[in-house]
């Protein structure tokens, strides 16, 4: 992995947020769908439950991203979500119903989808700074993600107290996180807030609009993994320690795709690399209808690599060539919006519905239609010289 520059201790606060941040997410990616199920909800409920976060990251990450480019304040933002992030997950195991249930994830989600699009916007305008590359600070968030899924994968498989267990990490996590902010240097990255007016301009941008749609249409696809390989596990009567596992590969084959950018950018364009990540994520899923047995399973998730990485990364490229500077953090709150809000909504329902009425391979097989949606949606991303001149 590349070195960021001289500079590279300006980046450690942002790189221990990713780190922190994302362990949170390999937390609650391993141990959610099995505590719904343990708690008799179905398929539907349990996709329903999934949608709910995901509605609320429609909202959350562009609200902050505005309420931070308005002020001029995006590291005080980003410390608020860290804090409201950290207190929520306290009420986690009060609820047993469906109501309450839903109104702690819709609430947790309004603030935790809200810290990477603002560390993104942070981390960005340190590197048009100080320079350096944006995936060699980002892949500690992967480093943290495989760390936790694995270690949450085994004490899910051995623990009866794993729900207080996990409710435990996630608030460790978020205060280790919290500290991390405190050291981020805020008078050298703000900026003069925005003006709301110039924030229509974003969406005359017909690269811009494309990105998103396909955005959404990518991340709805890996909603069957994201939301059900856990439970999809269990009804192939494997180990519920294998989806941890998988979880983990995955997140290696992300760090190992991170340290790489550099290289790939040398050979692909940030549109085509985004293209192809849509594509091996089509076959992906495919994949992942046929019976396979525990090895197959594990080592499928390397396209994890196009999947997450490889599309996350040329997706930040395409925003960094199209959105001005003065709009970072709300772009960011747009992308994440589209992408991780909107498509992660559509994509739980359809995969609780999905896997409800025929289990896991139909709910695959729906993430390999939307992947393939999306892959055609994305050729209005060909070169052409950015709106923004």
């Amino acid at each position: 992995m590349s070195s960021v520059n001289k500079g590279w201790k300006k980046f450690v606060p942002s790189a221990a947020i990713y780190v922190f941040h994302f362990s949170c997410v390999g937390i609650m990616i391993t141990f959610l769908s099995p505590y719904l199920a343990d708690l008799g909800f179905t398929g539907t409920q349990i996709g329903l439950l999934l949608s709910l976060p995901a509605v609320a990251r429609v909202l959350s990450p562009l609200l902050w991203g505005y309420m931070a480019d308005k002020t001029g304040r995006t590291v005080g933002v980003l410390r608020l979500v860290i804090v409201l992030s950290l207190l929520t997950p306290l009420l986690f195991l009060e609820a047993r119903s469906f109501t309450g249930i839903a109104i702690i994830l819709f609430v947790f989600a309004s603030t935790k989808t809200a810290v990477p699009a603002l560390n993104d916007a942070v981390t960005m305008k340190m590197i048009k700074q100080f320079g350096g590359l944006y995936s060699d600070i980002r892949v500690w968030g992967s480093i943290g993600f495989v760390v936790s899924a694995v270690v949450m994968g085994k004490l899910i498989e051995g623990s009866q107290d794993y729900a207080k267990l996990s409710v435990i990490a996630l608030t460790g996590c978020y205060a280790i996180t919290l500290i991390a902010s405190l050291f981020l240097n805020s008078k050298g990255i703000e900026h003069k807030p925005v003006n709301y007016r110039s924030v229509q301009k974003l969406f005359e941008n017909r690269r811009i609009v494309v990105l998103f749609l396909a955005s959404s249409l990518h991340w709805a696809s890996t909603m069957p993994y994201h939301g059900f390989l856990p439970v999809h596990v269990r009804e192939i009567q494997m180990a519920s320690s294998i989806a941890g596992v998988c979880f983990g590969v995955a997140g290696v084959a992300e760090i190992i795709m991170m340290s790489q950018s550099r290289r790939l950018f040398q050979i692909f364009k940030p549109h085509q690399l985004f293209a192809l990540s849509l594509l091996v994520t089509g076959l992906r899923w495919f994949v992942m209808t046929l019976n396979l047995n525990e090895s197959l399973l594990v080592a499928i998730q390397f396209l994890h690599a196009f999947t997450f990485t490889g599309f996350f990364v040329s997706a930040i490229e395409i925003i960094l060539e199209e959105i001005p500077d003065e709009l970072r953090a709300t772009g960011q709150g747009l992308f994440f919006a589209a992408s991780f809000g909107l498509g992660g909504g559509i994509g739980s329902v359809l995969a609780g519905y999905a896997f409800e009425i025929r289990g896991g391979e139909a709910s695959f097989m729906v993430g390999g239609f939307l992947s393939l949606f999306a892959l055609f949606v994305s050729r209005g991303l060909g070169p052409q010289q950015s709106d923004n001149g």
